[in-house]
C-alpha cells in the first residue's frame, strides 16, 4: 500500500527533526524571539508619547489591565466597555488621533455599557518606560524557562513523539506572553490576528498531553475507543477558524453588531470552556489514575501533576487568562508576577524528574540548574540595571550604557556560587535519593580515610547502614578460628557460620548479596532466616572473602529496594578494602609491639646483668677498700701521721662512690619492683626521691597493681624515674603529685609538678629526648602519654596504658576527658 504523499512529506518532516535536533532548537527559538521582539518593538516604539490613557483588547474592549491611576479609569469607563467611536471617528483611526490630540488633550469615547451608548471624555497620557518594567519582566523570564525546559527535553531523544510534543508546547506558551501584552498595550496590535489561535491552541494542547501522558493500559484502551484527542484538535481547530473568520469580518465591516459577537464569545463563553473547562479536561485523566489502585509509579506522578495544574493553572487565571478574556480585575500588578504562572510547566518538569516520567534526569537535572540559574541571574540583572540606571540619571541626567557595567559584573562575579547553590537545591529537591546517596558516600569515604582499626571500621559500617536505610540492625561476621564469628561491636543469636554452610557458599559462588523472598525455603534463605536477618552482603578484596554483612528488617517493615541494594554493594566494596587494610595495619602494628617487647625485655635484662655486676662485683670491692682505708687512717690519726687527713678524705671519697653505686644499681633495676611490685616500687623510689632532692611529692596509688604486664610495668616505672629526673633538673618545683589510677580500661599514672613549665610545641631538645622515648614506647603497648604544660604553669604528663580489651574509642575519650 502506497502512503499519500501528505503522510510522506509529515514523515519526511519528523525525521528531518529526528536526525538534525539542532534545527528543531533553531526553528523553537527563532519562533520566539520573533514573536517577543515583535512585541517588544511594537510597544517600546510608544514610549514617550501619548497613547489614550487606557488598554483595550483587539476586540475593542476595555481591559482590566488598566492600572486605576490611569485617566481611563478616572474618567469613568468599566470592564466590558465596547469602544464603538472615537471623536466621531471609527476606531480604527484611534492611533492617529491619539497622536494628533498629543499628551493631556480628552478624546470623546462612545462606548456601549449594557446595550446603552454612553459618551466619555477621556485624557491622553504620557507612555512611560515604567509601563513596561510593571508588566514585562516576569513574562519574559517565564517565557525563557518554557523554552529551556522544552529544549533540554527534546535533546535528550528527539525521536521520541512525546519529546517533540512537549517541546512544541511548551514554545506555545513561551511565546502567549509576547502575543497578549502586544495585543493589550500596544496600539498597533500587529499581532492580534495571532491571540485567537494561541488562546485557543495553548489549552487545547494541554489537554492532549494530559490525556495522553501518564497513561496506563486502561487509559491507552479508552483512548483506542473514542477518538478524544481528535475530538480536542477539531474542537480547537474549529474554534479557531469560526472565531478568526469572525474577527476578520468585523475588522472588514467594522459593524458593531459583530465586534459585540466576537468580544461575547470571546468572554465567557470561551473562558468557561477553554479555561475553567481546562481543569476539567486536565484534571480528569489524573483523578482517575489516583483513584484507580493500579502502578504505584503512575500514582506518584498524577499526584505530582495534578498539584502542578491546580497551583500554576490558578496562578496562570488569576495574574492573566481571566483578565485577558471576561475583563475581571488583577487580584495584584507588580513587575515579577509573570513568574508565578511559571510553577505550571515546573510542576510538569517536577514530575518528570522527581517519578521518571520521560526518563531524562540527568539531562533534565543540567536543564533545571541552568534554566533557574539564567531565571535568577536575568532578573536580578533587570533589577539592578533599573536600579542603576535610575541613579545613574538622577545623578548625571541622563541616561548611558554605562549603568549596565556594574550589574553585568556583579552577575558574573555570583554566576559559579550561585550555581552551586541551585545544584544542591536541585538535588535535594528532585533528586533526593541520588543526593543522600552521594553524600553518604562522600562521608562514608571520607571517614574511612581516618580510620585504622577493624574495631573502627565496623562501627562506622554499621552506624551508617543503620542511619541511611534504616535498618533495625547490623552485623559483620569475620573470619576467626576457621569459621565466621560476629565481631565484637555487634550482637547476634548465633555464634558462628560455618565456612561449608549454605549461606556462605551461596554467597561465595554468586559473589553478590542475597536478599530472599518471604516463601524462599532454600537452605541459604533458611540459614538467614534463623539469624533473624533479612540480607546478606559478602565483602571481598579480591578473590579473598573477608566478612559478611548482615542486616536485619527496616524498622519501617518496608522491604529493601534495589536503590538500597546498589547502595549496599558500592558500601561492601569500600568496607572489604578497608576491612583489609585494618587488619594489615593491626598485624603492622602488633608486630612493632612484640619486637618493642623483646626490646625491651632484652633492655631490662641487661640492666639486671649490669646491676648485678655492679652488686657482686664493684660495690663489695668498694666496700673492702673503704674498711682498709678506715682502718688505715685510724692507724695514722694514732701515730699522729702527717697522711692522716689525706686517708680519711680518700676513705669519704670511696664511701660517695658505693651509694652512687648503690643509686646506680637501683636506677638500673630497683629490686622492689621485682620483689614486692609496681605500687611498692614508687613508694620506695618517691620517698628516696624526696629525701635526696628535698621536693614534697605527694603519691597516691593502690595498695596492689594486678593485671599488668611487666612491659607495662617497667614502662611506668622508668616514666616516672624520667620525669622526676627531669622537675629536680629544670623545672625548679616545690611540690609534686603523682597519681597511680587501676581501672577496668586499664591503668593511668598521672605527674603534675608547680614548676616553671616549657612549651611542649618547641622543638624536641636534649632535656625531652627521655619523656619523648617513653612516649614512643607507651605507643607500642597501645597507650598514650599526654604532655600538658605552659611557661610559668607547670607541667602535668598523664599516661594511659589500655587492658588487652579496652576499646579505642574509650581511649579516646580518655584523652578528651585528660585534655
Amino acid at each position: 500500500m502506497k502512503s499519500s504523499p501528505l503522510r510522506a512529506s509529515r514523515g519526511s518532516f519528523y525525521e528531518d527533526f529526528t536526525k538534525h535536533p539542532v534545527r528543531g532548537i533553531t526553528l523553537s527559538v527563532l519562533v520566539m524571539v520573533c514573536i517577543w521582539s515583535l512585541g517588544l518593538v511594537s510597544i517600546a516604539s510608544q514610549v514617550g508619547k501619548p497613547f489614550p490613557g487606557f488598554f483595550y483588547s483587539p476586540m475593542r474592549v476595555f481591559s482590566s489591565f488598566t492600572p486605576p491611576e490611569f485617566s481611563g479609569w478616572q474618567a469613568g469607563l468599566r470592564p466590558w466597555d465596547i469602544i464603538v467611536a472615537v471623536n466621531g471617528h471609527p476606531v480604527k483611526e484611534m492611533p492617529r488621533l491619539v497622536e494628533e490630540a498629543g499628551i493631556g488633550t480628552p478624546l470623546t469615547y462612545t462606548v456601549e455599557r449594557d446595550g446603552r451608548l454612553l459618551v466619555i471624555p477621556v485624557q491622553t497620557m504620557l507612555f512611560t518606560k515604567d509601563i513596561l518594567i510593571r508588566f514585562l519582566p516576569g513574562y519574559m523570564v517565564s517565557s525563557l524557562v518554557f523554552l529551556l525546559i522544552g529544549i533540554f527535553v527534546y535533546l535528550k531523544n528527539p525521536s521520541a513523539a512525546i519529546n517533540r510534543y512537549l517541546l512544541a508546547y511548551l514554545l506555545i506558551w513561551s511565546i502567549g506572553g509576547g502575543i497578549i501584552w502586544e495585543c493589550f498595550l500596544s496600539q498597533n496590535k500587529w499581532m492580534a490576528y495571532l491571540l485567537i489561535p494561541y488562546a485557543v491552541s495553548a489549552p487545547v494542547a494541554g489537554w492532549i498531553f494530559f490525556w495522553s501522558f501518564p497513561a496506563d493500559r486502561t487509559r491507552l484502551e479508552f483512548l483506542r475507543r473514542w477518538p478524544l484527542i481528535k475530538i480536542f484538535i477539531l474542537l480547537g481547530g474549529g474554534t479557531i477558524f469560526l472565531m478568526s473568520a469572525l474577527q476578520v469580518l468585523a475588522n472588514v465591516l467594522d459593524h458593531v453588531a459583530l465586534w459585540n459577537s466576537l468580544a461575547f464569545l470571546m468572554g465567557w463563553p470561551y473562558y468557561l470552556i477553554f479555561g475553567l473547562g481546562s481543569y476539567v479536561v486536565k484534571g480528569t485523566p489524573l483523578i482517575l489514575t489516583i483513584v484507580r489502585k493500579g502502578n504505584r509509579l503512575l500514582r506518584s506522578q498524577a499526584w505530582v501533576m495534578l498539584a502542578g495544574l491546580i497551583a500554576g493553572l490558578t496562578a496562570w487565571h488569576l495574574f492573566l487568562w481571566a483578565p485577558a478574556a471576561i475583563h475581571v480585575v488583577p487580584i495584584a500588578q507588580f513587575p515579577l508576577e509573570g513568574l508565578i504562572p511559571a510553577l505550571y510547566p515546573l510542576s510538569i518538569g517536577y514530575g518528570i524528574l522527581r517519578y521518571q516520567l520521560l526518563d531524562i534526569r540527568v539531562v533534565i537535572r543540567k536543564g533545571l540548574i541552568y534554566s533557574l540559574l539564567t531565571t535568577v541571574l536575568t532578573a536580578a540583572f533587570v533589577l539592578m540595571a533599573l536600579f542603576s540606571a535610575s541613579l545613574f540619571q538622577l545623578f548625571t541626567g541622563r541616561q548611558s550604557l554605562l549603568a549596565m557595567i556594574i550589574p553585568a559584573l556583579i552577575v558574573a562575579f555570583f554566576f559559579q556560587p550561585l550555581r552551586q547553590r541551585i545544584q544542591i537545591w536541585v538535588d535535594k529537591s528532585f533528586f533526593r535519593h541520588e543526593y543522600e546517596v552521594y553524600q553518604t558516600l562522600t562521608h562514608f569515604s571520607r571517614e574511612l580515610t581516618t580510620l585504622r582499626r577493624q574495631a573502627e571500621v565496623i562501627r562506622l559500617v554499621r552506624d551508617t547502614i543503620i542511619e541511611t536505610l534504616g535498618a533495625r540492625d547490623a552485623t559483620l561476621w569475620l573470619p576467626k578460628n576457621g569459621n565466621l564469628q560476629p565481631s565484637t561491636e555487634c550482637s547476634s543469636p548465633q555464634s558462628t557460620l560455618l565456612w561449608s554452610g549454605p549461606l556462605v557458599q551461596r554467597l561465595v559462588s554468586t559473589r553478590g548479596l542475597h536478599c530472599p523472598f518471604p516463601n524462599d525455603d532454600d537452605p541459604a534463605s533458611q540459614e538467614l532466616a534463623r539469624l533473624g536477618a533479612e540480607l546478606a552482603v559478602p565483602l571481598f578484596s579480591g578473590e579473598k572473602l573477608v566478612g559478611i554483612l548482615i542486616l536485619q528488617s527496616r524498622r519501617s517493615g518496608i522491604p529493601f529496594s534495589q536503590d538500597d541494594r546498589d547502595l549496599l554493594s558500592m558500601l561492601a566494596h569500600s568496607t572489604a578494602l578497608a576491612l583489609e587494610n585494618a587488619r594489615l595495619y593491626e598485624e603492622h602494628i602488633e608486630l612493632l609491639r612484640q619486637q618493642v617487647l623483646q626490646t625491651t625485655e632484652i633492655q631490662e635484662e641487661e640492666r639486671r646483668r649490669i646491676a648485678r655486676e655492679l652488686h657482686d662485683g664493684v660495690a663489695p670491692s668498694l666496700a673492702s677498700l673503704n674498711i682498709r682505708l678506715q682502718t688505715m687512717g685510724k692507724q695514722l690519726k694514732y701515730e699522729e701521721h702527717p697522711a692522716t687527713a689525706e686517708v680519711e678524705e680518700l676513705a669519704q671519697q670511696v664511701q660517695n662512690n658505693m651509694q652512687d653505686i648503690r643509686r646506680l644499681i637501683y636506677d638500673l633495676r630497683p629490686t622492689a619492683l621485682d620483689e614486692l611490685g609496681l605500687a611498692a616500687a614508687l613508694h620506695e623510689y618517691t620517698a628516696r626521691f624526696q629525701k635526696e632532692e628535698g621536693i614534697a611529692i605527694r603519691l597516691i596509688c593502690p595498695e596492689q597493681v594486678t593485671a599488668l604486664s611487666p612491659a607495662a610495668e617497667i614502662t611506668l616505672f622508668r616514666i616516672l624515674q624520667e620525669s622526676l629526673s627531669n622537675i629536680a633538673r629544670h623545672a625548679h618545683a616545690q611540690q609534686v603529685m603523682v597519681v597511680l589510677e587501676q581501672t577496668d580500661r586499664g591503668i593511668s599514672l598521672q605527674i603534675k609538678d608547680d614548676g616553671v613549665g616549657f612549651d611542649p610545641r618547641a622543638p624536641i631538645s636534649g632535656n625531652h629526648l627521655g619523656l619523648w622515648s617513653m612516649q614512643k614506647r607507651v605507643e607500642q603497648l597501645g597507650g598514650c602519654l599526654l604532655i600538658q604544660s605552659a611557661p610559668g604553669c607547670g607541667t602535668r604528663i598523664s599516661v594511659q596504658i589500655p587492658a588487652e580489651t579496652t576499646p579505642q574509642e574509650d581511649l579516646n575519650q580518655w584523652i578528651q576527658s585528660a585534655s
